[in-house]
């Protein structure tokens, strides 16, 4: 809790400095952030847009985490920064533009792409996965909700599992 009283302590001296400004509060599960978002939230209302919480270990081992109590705040959890840009778009007043959210795809995209070195292979296919999951949601929601065609690449391509397996047959399924 002490990292976390710190992390409040400036935010606090941050707000003394630009009381005029509204924030974003980005964090993780892993060890106060949570319960100092919940912090801000409470105790400045008016200076807080928005907290994302990166979830790097199961929700319900987040210090101080309870489901019920950020109904009514503007927190949330976020598998990565592509989630976080799909939610700042789609908020009821939103944080980033549609274009912004697909800037911040390419950029993903571009960021996975350039990583080398994975602590492990399981590693690096369970971030595909994610990050696959909220690239693919991020283009239905530039479709769906703004028009736009998300130009960006695919992490995992759609292939013909004919093409893996000639003897069996089914319409397509996601692989690397």
């Amino acid at each position: 809790i002490a990292l976390g009283e710190k992390k409040f302590e400036k935010f606090v001296e941050f707000l003394r400095l630009y009381p005029e400004f509204r924030l974003v509060f980005i964090g993780d599960n892993g060890q106060a952030d949570w319960a100092v978002g919940q912090m801000i939230c409470k105790q400045f209302p008016q200076h807080v847009e928005q907290v994302w919480i990166h979830e790097v270990q199961p929700r319900e081992m987040t210090f101080r985490y309870d489901a019920n109590s950020t109904e009514a705040l503007p927190i949330g959890f976020v598998d990565n920064f592509v989630d976080a840009a799909v939610q700042a778009a789609t908020r009821r007043v939103p944080l980033i533009t549609p274009e912004g959210l697909h800037r911040v795809v390419e950029a993903a995209v571009t960021d996975y792409r350039r990583v080398t070195s994975w602590p492990s292979e399981d590693v690096r296919l369970q971030e595909l996965d994610g990050m696959s999951n909220s690239v693919e949601t991020a283009r239905a929601v530039l479709a769906d909700s703004f028009n736009i065609v998300g130009t960006f690449d695919r992490l995992k391509e759609l292939k013909k599992v004919e093409e893996q397996q000639p003897d069996k047959k089914v319409d397509e399924q996601k692989v690397e």
